[in-house]
């Protein structure tokens, strides 16, 4: 009975041995579990950072290439002009007021004061053509012209009109008339121009004209007379100074034009046998060709 008694305790001892055990075990079980999930929430945190991280620039740098990016871009629409290009073609339109300088003494017959002959004389002037504007660097460029300029003098004065028929002389009129002097011509200028700044722009230079035809007109618009009188023997070439300044402008898909004023002193007599020389005030626009 002893040795049974024994036997169901050293048995008893055994169980409970066992089942400690199997709780401890179930214990680092459990540990080791709680130690991997945490983990494992800790490294889904990392994830989910890293997810939004990829999101935006991973550093300064990131960053910093961005912005220079932006600024690239935002420096290439300011700086595009008409520099981006060794040359630029355009046409060209100049309207102005010309006069006369250097003019003669007469006599007014009925004054008998001395006064200017060209007193009272005055001028419009209009061109057309092409201009080649060659860049050296970003400040100094050459630009040659080729323009097709017309200038008409004119004076207003009272004059008597005859009027003749097939038959010979049989009328005539005193009227107030006015007198015209005409030039066409063919003028090339040739101009140095400076950029202080992209936009604006002075520029210097000597132009070379040609005259194609000239005449003496004269016209009353309360007797409807328009009638050229003569040719008129002016100079048949002539060299003029210019100087001006303007302002490029761009008006859109890498077009470019110019706006600006030029005074223009011819050199040369106006007629052969005189010394009266004229003058210029014009007003120009020019519009390049697309780059």
């Amino acid at each position: 009975m002893k040795k049974m008694f024994l036997a169901l305790a050293a048995a008893s001892l055994v169980s409970t041995m066992a089942f400690a055990q199997d709780d401890y075990d179930y214990g680092d079980d459990y540990g080791t579990e709680a130690s991997t999930s945490s983990d494992d929430g800790y490294t889904d945190m990392d994830s989910g950072d890293k997810a939004a991280a990829e999101e935006k620039p991973a550093s300064d740098v990131e960053y910093k290439n961005m912005d220079e990016g932006k600024k690239v871009s935002r420096n290439e629409g300011e700086m595009s002009s008409i520099f981006d290009r060794q040359y630029n073609i355009g046409a060209r339109i100049s309207l102005g007021l010309a006069d006369f300088y250097n003019t003669p003494k007469t006599v007014n017959p009925e004054t008998g004061v001395e006064e200017d002959a060209m007193k009272g004389w005055m001028g419009v002037q209009v061109a057309l053509g092409f201009i080649f504007n060659y860049h050296i660097n970003n400040m100094f460029s050459i630009v040659p012209e080729l323009n097709f300029e017309v200038r008409d003098y004119f004076s207003n004065a009272d004059g008597y009109y005859a009027v003749y028929d097939e038959y010979g002389y049989y009328a005539g009129v005193a009227t107030d008339v006015q007198y015209n002097l005409r030039q066409f011509n063919l003028n090339i200028p040739v101009m140095v121009r400076y950029n202080p700044t992209p936009q604006i722009f002075i520029e210097a230079g000597a132009a070379f004209s040609v005259n194609l035809y000239a005449d003496y007109a004269l016209t009353s618009d309360e007797y409807g007379i328009d009638e050229t009188l003569d040719d008129w023997e002016c100079s048949s070439t002539a060299f003029a100074l210019q100087f001006g300044a303007g302002y490029t402008l761009g008006i859109g898909n890498n077009k470019f034009g110019d706006i600006g004023a030029r005074f223009v002193l011819d050199m040369t007599k106006l007629e052969p046998n005189g010394d009266t020389k004229t003058w210029s005030l014009q007003f120009f626009v020019t519009g390049y060709t697309p780059m």
